[in-house]
């Protein structure tokens, strides 16, 4: 995975979320010192908001995925584009166009404030699961994924893995809870009831539909 987008995206939350704040504090203190340090970082905000997207585009161009990590990481990258507009457009409103506008349109300023807030969680949560559940951006983890995915689509002869089940969950979280791993499931074959031999071997009736089971 590469480090740049990692490490500015920190920048523009932390901003976001500390100009936000403070514009709660200008409003219910009265105080123009806290409206003037939410401008500056609603401001930074914006900056490190525009440089974040640049990198998210390139490391999403050079990062490894497979599975359901290039749908979550494609999901991150639609809200945090739409987060990137949301920040452009309040910061344009705080230093430019709030002078043009009644002084109702500070509402609609507010309110597109906590939807960003909501975005921000959205948007971290989405690629959170992306890299920690499906290891997008991880080699050793896209390596191992892949070897299993592979494995399985010769087995059962399908050219694509269906959706996960309940009952697959289950099974998977007892494989860990007994210290091991679904790379040690493809390893140790004869300790886990699964043959690899089978791939180059015709398939069984059960193989041949996996839905029977």
């Amino acid at each position: 995975m590469y480090p740049f987008h990692p490490m500015v995206v920190h920048f523009a939350i932390a901003f976001y979320v500390m100009a936000m704040f403070c514009e709660g504090l200008a409003l219910f203190t009265h105080k123009r010192f806290w409206a003037l340090v939410a401008k500056y970082n609603l401001g930074a905000s914006a900056i490190a908001a525009f440089v974040t997207m640049i990198t998210g585009f390139v490391d999403y161009a050079y990062t490894w995925m497979i599975g359901y990590g290039y749908i979550y990481l494609k999901a991150h990258m639609i809200m945090g584009v739409v987060f990137f507009i949301f920040v452009q457009l309040q910061a344009n409103y705080r230093f430019i166009i709030h002078k043009f506008l009644p002084p109702m349109a500070f509402t609609a300023y507010l309110v597109m404030g906590g939807i960003g807030i909501g975005l921000l969680m959205g948007t971290a949560a989405l690629g959170k699961t992306g890299v920690f559940q499906y290891g997008t951006g991880v080699d050793v983890v896209m390596l191992k994924r892949y070897r299993m995915e592979e494995y399985l689509k010769r087995l059962y002869r399908l050219d694509t893995l269906p959706n996960p089940t309940a009952e697959d969950s289950v099974f998977a979280n007892q494989i860990l809870l007994e210290g091991g791993s679904l790379d040690t499931l493809a390893q140790n074959p004869d300790e886990t009831g699964l043959n690899y031999h089978e791939v180059d071997s015709e398939p069984t009736e059960e193989h041949k539909n996996p839905n029977s089971h």
